[in-house]
């Protein structure tokens, strides 16, 4: 079982057999906005993305804001999924949101507001057929 699945998940996506999780931002920290390694997940249409923010620090008197988008490849070109809203992470956080169209090749962005010193999170796709 991938260690990432935690009880929150919804229980359909468990079955094991029919699932892929692929890994968007392994657990470390960040001090500027990027995105994340992209992975191919083929021929899944549906799937739960899951954003566990660990730390997030402001400059000194500062209020810290981290924006995360979900993007997939069309024609060559990197664009947001318009059906994945995310909620900006001002503190230590967990998001786990439903995905339900993307394309064959999908990565994670993060923009950290220009009053944000670093954040420490993880992000990880479970992909179901």
């Amino acid at each position: 079982m991938p260690d990432r699945i935690k009880p929150g998940y919804v229980e359909q996506y468990v079955s094991i057999a029919s699932t892929r999780e692929c890994i968007l931002h392994a657990s470390g920290q960040e001090v500027a906005s990027g995105e994340g390694v992209s992975q191919v997940v083929g021929d899944y249409r549906e799937a739960l993305l899951d954003i566990d923010v660990t730390a997030i620090n402001p400059k000194p008197t500062k209020t810290a804001s981290v924006t995360f988008k979900l993007q997939t490849k069309v024609n060559g070109q990197w664009r947001d999924i318009p059906s994945v809203t995310l909620t900006a992470a001002t503190s230590i956080s967990n998001q786990t949101v439903k995905v339900a169209t993307f394309g064959e090749e999908i990565r994670l962005t993060w923009t950290l507001t220009a009053d944000t010193a670093d954040i420490t999170f993880s992000a990880a796709l479970l992909a179901k057929s």
